[in-house]
């Protein structure tokens, strides 16, 4: 009766005879019993069921002797006592556990939050000293390639300060170069003969040869080139050398037509050609001259 007091109101009326109106209804007691808000007991019925708790026959045991229902509802009473007791003491404990894990779950989830913002910026810091390092590389190698082009430049400028003073002796060369130009082909046919016919001979006839009869020959030819009549001669002797060697080397040549447009040219100018060429034709190439020419008239 103390303990389900409703609102904590406890009755006056605690006798045996108000208890047991309170327990008529079996089902509907019982069902209070199972059901009692056991954690929320109120100050005043609390109050009023210490002298219960304090008298020392109030115990199961002593109880048991006379009611075993009555046992049981004394040892109910000690135990919804004690669980308060206990409630009260443990669950403001419960409380701050239950703060505590929220606290806790809020702190995880920010220090999730902060590592998360940790590896971006670990990665970004990561990115940003891939590049760092790729300028510093690409400053060292700058600089490398500056230094280098520097010294070569220094090189350059020395050289050509060097070579300042050869320029007179390079501009000789070149004028040399160019009067070689105009004989250089001479020259090749000069050497390529003396290679292909003079080996054979001794050193006295090889000069002799050279000089006495070659080097007259074209001289020849060169001086024949300067007429208005044989202009070119001997640029088109060294274009078509084939056709001409082929007509210089024949055993009569006198009775062979010079090559090209050469064939149109008079008796006259053909003698001329062919004393540059083959002098040794001379009288044979004078007799067939007048003898044309006779056999003409």
């Amino acid at each position: 009766m103390v303990l389900m007091a409703p609102r904590g109101k406890v009755p006056k009326d605690r006798s045996w005879k108000a208890a047991k109106v309170m327990m008529a209804k079996v089902d509907a007691f019982l069902d209070s019993l199972i059901n009692f808000d056991k954690e929320n007991i109120p100050a005043t019925c609390l109050k009023a069921i210490q002298p219960y708790l304090k008298d020392p026959e109030f115990q199961p045991d002593l109880v048991a002797a006379k009611s075993n229902a009555a046992a049981g509802l004394c040892s109910w009473v000690l135990n919804i006592v004690r669980f308060y007791e206990v409630f009260c003491e443990v669950e403001p404990k419960r409380q701050a556990l239950s703060e505590a894990n929220a606290e806790l779950a809020a702190a995880q989830k920010k220090l999730t939050a902060i590592k998360k913002k940790i590896n971006l910026l670990n990665e970004n810091l990561a990115k940003l000293t891939a590049k760092f390092e790729k300028a510093t590389s690409d400053k060292l190698k700058c600089q490398q390639e500056a230094e280098s082009t520097a010294r070569t430049i220094s090189l350059a400028n020395r050289l050509v300060g060097g070579l300042v003073s050869e320029n007179v002796r390079w501009a000789e060369a070149v004028e040399n170069f160019k009067k070689q130009e105009t004989s250089l082909c001479g020259d090749v046919l000069l050497i390529t003969a003396f290679i292909s016919y003079l080996g054979y001979f001794t050193k006295h006839y090889r000069l002799h040869l050279m000089e006495n009869t070659w080097r007259s020959y074209f001289s020849q030819l060169k001086a024949l080139s300067t007429l208005e009549e044989f202009r070119n001669l001997d640029q088109d002797i060294e274009g078509s050398s084939k056709r001409w060697k082929t007509f210089v080397e024949c055993e009569c040549p006198e009775r062979e037509k010079f090559p090209q447009e050469w064939k149109n040219k008079n008796s006259l100018q053909k003698l001329c050609m062919m004393r540059a060429l083959r002098p040794d034709r001379m009288t044979w190439c004078q007799a067939a001259s007048c003898g044309y020419g006779m056999g003409k008239y």
